[in-house]
């Protein structure tokens, strides 16, 4: 099988550093170094040799470690890019961060690697802020303020994780299994448990989802020049409805939710109007 073992045989191992699942050894001898490919993103990487004089093209000067994205995918050949030599050679950084290719060179595994260089790029994933906290509360001095920032990566990106899947009808207060539409009994489990962990979070799980709702799109952050009705004397809820099939979407007691809603896209009733409606003739 071909591999950096048998295309590069006088190749410095430690050269090369430790590739996380998801990279695959794709080196070939007619190419000047080693390289490894990241079959879901297109990613390649390239691994030149340590010492610049050993380098087929040293008047390049690249650095040893380089990216470069493949630009299309075959369905028989896989993952393909252009011809020009120079142009893998002197391959842009995809991540964009130095600080990528520094932590490789001191020995990070491409896992650490990856995950630092999205924190840096403010792309941090739920798996990357949840590692992190791990591995700062091993550390020999944690640091406060990096637990507490990734404790809000998590309560964020958990409020928007559900609020993604199940849209305006989303609740922190509403156990998995009450959603309707029902979720999947998996989804429902996971779902509770997510919910569990974002209370156990500092701040407001309540206001984290109407955060979600406005990343996503989903309200207004500024008030809207058409408000919701004022509630009727009894008092009671507001109950926002899709404007393009007419179903309800959402019902909630908070002013605040029911001022941000997409006017474009939603209509809000007061309950009662809503259940007005409900009883009207509908048209031939």
């Amino acid at each position: 099988m071909r591999n950096c073992a048998t295309e590069f045989p006088n190749f410095p191992a430690m050269a090369i550093p430790a590739m996380g699942d998801g990279w695959s050894d794709q080196s070939w001898h007619n190419e000047p170094c080693p390289s490894f490919l990241h079959d879901e993103s297109g990613v390649v990487l390239y691994c030149d040799h340590p010492d610049a004089s050993q380098r087929e093209w040293a008047e390049f000067s690249p650095p040893q470690l380089q990216f470069v994205q493949m630009a299309t995918r075959c369905p028989v050949n896989g993952w393909q890019h252009g011809d020009d030599d120079r142009a893998v050679l002197n391959c842009a950084n995809l991540i964009e961060a130095q600080d990528l290719l520094d932590s490789l060179a001191i020995g990070d595994s491409m896992p650490d690697a990856l995950r630092m260089a999205r924190l840096r790029l403010n792309q941090t994933t739920l798996e990357d802020a949840r590692a992190i906290i791990a591995e700062n509360d091993k550390a020999g001095k944690p640091c406060p303020d990096l637990r507490a920032g990734m404790l809000d990566i998590i309560g964020d990106q958990l409020a928007e994780k559900w609020a993604r899947k199940i849209g305006l009808g989303f609740h922190p207060d509403t156990r998995g299994a009450d959603y309707v539409p029902a979720l999947s009994a998996a989804d429902a489990a996971e779902y509770d448990r997510n919910i569990a962990e974002l209370f156990a979070l500092p701040g407001c799980p309540y206001a984290r989802g109407l955060a979600a709702f406005e990343r996503l799109g989903l309200i207004e952050g500024a008030r809207p020049a058409l408000c919701p009705p004022d509630l009727e004397w009894q008092g009671g809820s507001w109950i926002v409805s899709d404007l393009a099939t007419g179903e309800a979407v959402l019902e909630t007691y908070s002013r605040a939710v029911a001022d941000a809603i997409n006017r474009k896209r939603y209509a809000v009733h007061t309950a009662a109007q809503w259940l007005a409606s409900l009883n009207m003739p509908k048209p031939a």
